[in-house]
């Protein structure tokens, strides 16, 4: 199971990356700069946001992309919590 998390983390690290190259730099200082990994089991990624209205702003705007990218990168569904 520790490799699963292990896994996790570096699909989130990969996916950022590719989300950064995505997006205006503004964008992605603004909505990602402050997200940390917080942990993760099976195939849900939990992720620590600064505040409501970020995490109300990135669920809104941003979720769905973020988990298409998980789940390309590790091969199976992903569903991203934010906390």
């Amino acid at each position: 199971m520790e490799s699963g998390k292990r896994a996790l983390e570096a699909a989130w690290k990969k996916a950022l990356e590719q989300i950064e190259g995505e997006v205006s730099e503004q964008e992605f200082s603004t909505w990602f700069r402050g997200i940390e990994y917080a942990g993760g089991n099976d195939s849900q990624l939990q992720l620590s946001v600064p505040n409501s209205f970020t995490k109300d702003q990135l669920t809104q705007r941003y979720v769905p992309r973020i988990e298409e990218k998980l789940s390309e990168l590790a091969g199976e569904d992903v569903t991203v919590k934010l906390s």
